[in-house]
């Protein structure tokens, strides 16, 4: 109780002085010692702020509050109102009804003033208290009421983050209203916001008509339709039969057709809580030309467990770290269990040597249960440039000359071949002489290989890229831009002619105003 009273004593010496005075005198800055001490008590979980300490405190957070909503104060000036009220948090509470007066004060603003306010506010109520219902109302009916028109929605972003982080709490409130918005095409600044809230909320199994009606609807960007699929998905269990049949179908036609990968990803997420009719379109997406849809595929595979048995030679193909879902597949091996146990045993016995351990640990692996064993196999495969993705070079001749260091040399190469695996099918070949200095993954992986060599080089779709990428021919030349899509595994026959060290000639230093003008000399074989 003590620490109650010397913070109510700290408060009412804030607030001492002639009238006239206070009345000028911002709140934020009339009471910034006392805000600083409560912002560290409300966020101690080991001695946290106790009721008397709140009650104390609460003439601070009405004051703020009188700055929100006092005329005579410029918006500019309110911004320090709301920062002290995003330090007191739940101590705050006082001044919901003010944060909820203050929302909108500049309606016909769309920069700083008017945008920025209301965004501000609305993440003043998320760190105040997000689940009370005054605020939860305030921005509903904002939302029914303001975001009308054709143009751009750019405060319905912090509106539905401010209803996102009440979860639960808004659903009976906010649920008509965001039926209302995902029946629109209202253009928003964040286009994932609006399905991110529905999931946040659990609403989508009764609203499925307009959120499977959304997500069919191509004047609806992208991003927008991948979140509803995200938030159809969580309550797949209280759709009603028909409605999971048609989520199944729209799953699976975008998922086998659409070009966008992030829209396929979140197909495949969906399917994979939608139980075994769900298989046959999951185990085309294996197939897919993005290694990052096939590892979703196989994580929704995994999710179906051993119903997903008719999938384990799609799966042991996809169990290769040059894939990109090695990972994954393997994880969807282990939840089909011992069913998946033949095909890897035989695809060990024909498997290139490269490949037999990391088959044989997950047969180990489907054994136990554990994916252990394979996350320790994955270990032995050379990480590549910067530890992402992996490297596999094969030398087809060893090379005499100077040791390539991509750092600081320069590498005339001969490369022939492209992009490989899924998704490279119909893609051009290449087959150039490239003289660059280091400026791409393929220069990387060739690390510490010698002038006169030849080898292979295969990179994982995780790192892959055209031997030209980042170069300015590349950027000329539209063709070599699609040898190696992103997304896309590649391999490549390399023959290194030549490693030199370029002479930089600097004729003029930028003398802390202007960048050093350079120029290449000549390249001499390093030392």
């Amino acid at each position: 109780m003590g620490a109650a009273i010397l913070l109510a004593a700290a408060v009412s010496a804030s607030a001492g002085g002639p009238p006239a005075v206070v009345a000028r005198e911002l709140a934020a800055k009339r009471y910034a010692e006392v805000i600083h001490r409560m912002r560290w008590k409300v966020q101690d979980k080991k001695d946290p702020a106790t009721a008397a300490e709140i009650e104390a405190i609460a003439p601070v957070a009405l004051a703020l509050g009188e700055d929100l909503t006092d005329p005579t104060v410029t918006w500019n000036e309110k911004r320090p109102a709301l920062e002290g009220l995003k330090h007191l948090r739940h101590a705050g509470r006082p001044a919901i009804p003010a944060l909820v007066q203050a929302l909108d004060l500049y309606p016909a603003d769309n920069g700083p003033q008017g945008v920025g306010h209301f965004c501000e506010v609305t993440r003043t109520l998320s760190e105040v208290d997000p689940t009370d219902e005054r605020g939860i109302r305030a921005v509903s009916n904002w939302l029914q009421q303001g975001a009308r028109g054709n143009s751009i929605c750019h405060r319905c972003g912090c509106a539905l983050q401010m209803l996102e982080a009440a979860g639960p709490a808004a659903r009976q409130i906010a649920a008509p209203v965001l039926e209302q918005l995902a029946g629109r095409r209202l253009l928003m600044s964040d286009s994932f916001q609006l399905g991110k809230t529905l999931k946040a909320l659990g609403v989508s199994g009764a609203m499925a008509g307009t959120l499977l009606q959304r997500v069919t609807d191509s004047a609806v960007s992208p991003d927008d339709r991948a979140a509803t699929l995200r938030a159809l998905a969580q309550d797949a269990r209280a759709l009603g039969d028909a409605d999971r049949a048609e989520l199944t179908r729209i799953s699976a036609d975008l998922l086998g057709h659409h070009r966008h990968r992030p829209l396929r990803e979140a197909a495949a997420e969906t399917l994979g809580v939608l139980g075994p009719r769900a298989l046959d379109p999951l185990r085309l997406a294996l197939s897919d030309g993005d290694y990052r849809v096939r590892a979703k595929a196989a994580d929704a595979l995994a999710r179906l467990g051993p119903v997903a048995a008719p999938a384990a030679p799609e799966l042991v193909e996809a169990l290769d770290p040059f894939r990109g879902t090695a990972r994954e597949a393997a994880g969807a091996l282990v939840a089909i269990g011992p069913l998946a146990r033949p095909v890897l045993e035989d695809r060990a016995r024909q498997a290139p040597a490269w490949a037999r351990p990391l088959l044989t640990a997950t047969v180990r692996a489907v054994e136990s249960g554990n994916l252990h064993p394979v996350h320790e196999a994955l270990k032995h495969f050379t990480p590549g440039p910067g530890g992402y993705g992996f490297v596999r070079i094969e030398v087809r001749r060893r090379g005499s000359g100077p040791i390539f260091d991509p750092s600081k040399h320069r590498a005339r190469l001969h490369v022939k071949g492209g992009a490989m695996g899924p998704g490279s099918e119909g893609l051009p070949h290449f087959d150039h002489t490239v003289n660059e200095l280091a400026p791409n993954m393929v220069f990387q992986a060739l690390a510490g290989q010698r002038e006169g060599g030849r080898v292979h080089v295969v990179l994982s779709p995780e790192i892959a890229q055209s031997p030209l990428a980042g170069t300015e021919r590349w950027m000329r030349e539209e063709r070599l831009q699609f040898v190696v899509p992103e997304g896309t595994a590649a391999a490549y026959d390399v023959e290194i002619d030549r490693v030199c060290e370029p002479v930089i000639w600097r004729p003029l230093r930028g003398m802390g105003r202007y960048s050093d003008m350079k120029f290449e000399v000549f390249c001499k074989r390093p030392d």
